[in-house]
């Protein structure tokens, strides 16, 4: 299949699902799905509409999607199997919930748990971030080229919230000895990535890792 229709799904569904309700959430449109994690209907929505369309592009595939997996766990063990689209219908929901940029729409191809294409949209301002195994990155239709040259390790994101306390602790006295600038981050791994990748940032440090946040990642 050509990746073309992918992209133009992915802009449908931020233009009719996600912009227009950009700081028009309702009071209930937000819901906690277990605590401190945050779900909205715009969540729902724009997964059902999004994993709609790419089983008709691959009637033979397989979507597992965050949601989907919130609701009923099973589903992640599908991974590996055939044909998998991995789908994040809006990742930094804290931040959509409080109207604060970036959020991110995220979908990775997957055939027998190797990642072979992926996109994340920023649906606030339009940048499509792609990847195709063997094809390269893209940015706005443009080649998107990893920044080169950095020996050494000097700024990074490092998010805490998850790490074991013990890990905290050993987390701060190793960036403390070398010095390493601690980056917040964005609450948002669509908009973290391409900043490593271009080298706003040395690294990211996350302890809990999802399938439809780090897969977007892998294809180059």
């Amino acid at each position: 299949m050509t990746l073309k229709p992918v992209e133009t799904l992915l802009r449908d569904a931020a233009t009719t699902l996600i912009v227009p309700r950009w700081r028009r959430l309702r009071h209930g449109d937000a819901t906690e799905k277990s605590p401190g994690e945050w779900i909205t209907v715009v969540d729902r929505e724009v997964e059902a509409v999004v994993s709609a369309g790419l089983l008709r592009l691959i009637p033979d595939s397989v979507v597992v999607g965050e949601e989907l997996c919130a609701a009923e766990p099973h589903w992640i063990d599908r991974v590996g199997d055939g044909t998998v689209w991995l789908v994040d219908p809006l990742d930094g929901t804290t931040n959509f919930i409080g109207g604060r940029p970036p959020v991110s729409l995220m979908v990775a191809l997957l055939e027998g748990g190797d990642t072979v294409a992926a996109w994340m949209l920023d649906p606030l301002i339009g940048t499509m971030h792609r990847a195709e195994r063997n094809g390269g990155a893209w940015r706005n239709g443009e080649r998107f080229v990893v920044a080169a040259g950095r020996d050494e390790l000097r700024r990074g994101i490092v998010k805490t919230r998850f790490l074991p306390e013990a890990f905290k602790a050993e987390a701060a006295r190793a960036l403390s000895a070398s010095a390493t600038e601690t980056q917040a981050g964005s609450n948002c791994a669509g908009a973290d990535y391409p900043d490593v990748a271009s080298a706003a940032s040395d690294f990211a440090l996350y302890w809990r890792t999802l399938p439809w946040t780090t897969r977007p990642a892998c294809c180059s």
